[in-house]
This record gives C-alpha cells, sequence and structure tokens, in this order.
C-alpha cells in the first residue's frame, strides 16, 4: 500500500463509518490523523475536528508539521458530508 499521508490511521471497518455524529470529546481525542474515506484520487482524512480532503497527488504529507489549507485541490471543512459537498462527491 503506498502511503498517502504519512502516520495516518486506516479506518478498516465492514460497514461505513458514521464520522458525523462522532462526539466533540471523541474527535478532539483523535491527535493522530485518520484516514476516513478514498474518493477517486482524494484522501479524506479527520484531524483535529476537520476533515480534509487532500488530493493524492500532493505525495506524502505529515498534518503535525504542514498545513495543506490552500494548497491545490484540498478542502476542508466540520463534518464527513461537508468536505464531500465540497469535492461534489455527496
Amino acid at each position: 500500500m503506498r502511503p498517502e499521508l504519512r502516520d495516518a490511521k486506516v479506518c478498516n471497518m465492514s460497514s461505513e463509518p458514521d464520522m458525523d455524529n462522532i462526539s466533540q470529546e471523541s474527535a478532539g481525542s483523535i491527535a493522530e490523523p485518520m484516514l476516513v474515506q478514498v474518493v477517486g484520487a482524494v484522501n479524506i482524512v479527520m484531524y483535529r475536528r476537520m476533515y480534509y480532503a487532500i488530493p493524492k497527488n500532493l505525495g506524502p504529507i505529515d498534518l503535525h508539521k504542514e498545513s495543506v489549507i490552500g494548497r491545490p485541490g484540498v478542502r476542508v471543512a466540520g463534518s464527513l458530508t461537508g468536505v464531500l459537498q465540497a469535492l461534489g462527491a455527496s
């Protein structure tokens, strides 16, 4: 597996996770980037209560050390639904 995000944790669940209904306390405790979905050539990552749509062609990104906001193709939202809508993928 080609890592698109260094140190990202992947949700391997048999059913779709309901990430929009995660509690604020739980979301705040996720200190590591977590890959929650892949939409075509874009990784959807949850990190520090925000959802990031990060194009794979940006290469490896360490969200602890660099901001992706403003980079080409990146979308950010406060919910999974919001970031999918920003991508036009919902």
